[in-house]
């Protein structure tokens, strides 16, 4: 009876990992499309080496505006439900989040294009809770979205300038490209100003510098100094 009983334990022991994997299959299997929400995964959390992926974790998504301040939208096109400003957690085990992650798609909320501050920390017994992952300004779309394919920028980028004064100074280290007209600056001295400024040339250059009428340009290059009263303008 005894020796009967230890084929089928033979065989069933062989056969767990078969079933174990048909388990994992299922549970991916099990994350369904959710009308205006993206499924939200990541299953490579990893050292540098590549070697030593995360222990335990935990994801945490918060949607955000262009300046990574949590906010309050739409879920759809439709405006189903307030969203709150409350983060998405998830947790990680052996670097991949588990269970389903689910936030609404930045594509189709009310108002549009929401970003997500995707951040994960860890967790484990031996760490002090740092973040090892801290990505504000993601763009959620799609029914699937693969974390481990994102581009991350290689710099930082500004939103588009819709009108105002930028207080102090402004550096360029690159081209800047102009998409409609520029008004040149006015310096004035008393009535008379200087309204117009060289468009050609590549730094330096000359101004058109006009006095009572009077066009003093051919008298003024880029390294002359301008005085009134003794006084360096």
């Amino acid at each position: 009876m005894r020796r009967a009983l230890r084929t089928p334990l033979r065989f069933l022991l062989l056969a767990l990992p078969l079933l174990t994997f048909s388990c994992q299959e299922y549970a991916h299997a099990t994350c369904a499309a959710i009308t205006g929400y993206s499924l939200f995964t990541l299953s490579n959390v990893n050292d540098p080496s590549g070697q030593n992926p995360l222990a335990s974790g935990q994801l945490i998504l918060t949607g955000t505006d262009i300046n990574n301040n949590p906010m309050n939208y739409h879920v759809g096109a439709t405006g189903g439900g307030v969203v709150m400003k409350r983060p998405v957690l998830a947790s990680i085990v052996n670097g991949a989040v588990s269970g389903c992650v689910y936030v609404a798609d930045s594509a189709l909320t009310i108002p549009p294009s929401v970003f997500y501050h995707v951040q994960v920390k860890d967790t484990s017994a031996n760490s002090a809770h740092t973040f090892v992952v801290d990505t504000p300004g993601v763009y959620i779309t799609g029914a699937t979205f693969v974390f481990d394919a994102y581009a991350f920028p290689s710099a930082p980028t500004l939103p588009a300038f819709a009108g105002g004064v930028v207080q102090g100074p402004l550096y360029v280290n690159s081209t800047v490209t102009a998409t409609s007209a520029i008004t040149a600056p006015s310096y004035c001295l008393g009535t008379s100003c200087i309204t117009s400024w060289s468009t050609s040339g590549s730094g330096g250059g000359s101004i058109s510098l006009s006095v009572d009428g009077v066009n003093l340009s051919p008298a003024v290059s880029s390294s002359a100094q301008l005085s009134v009263d003794g006084v360096i303008l």
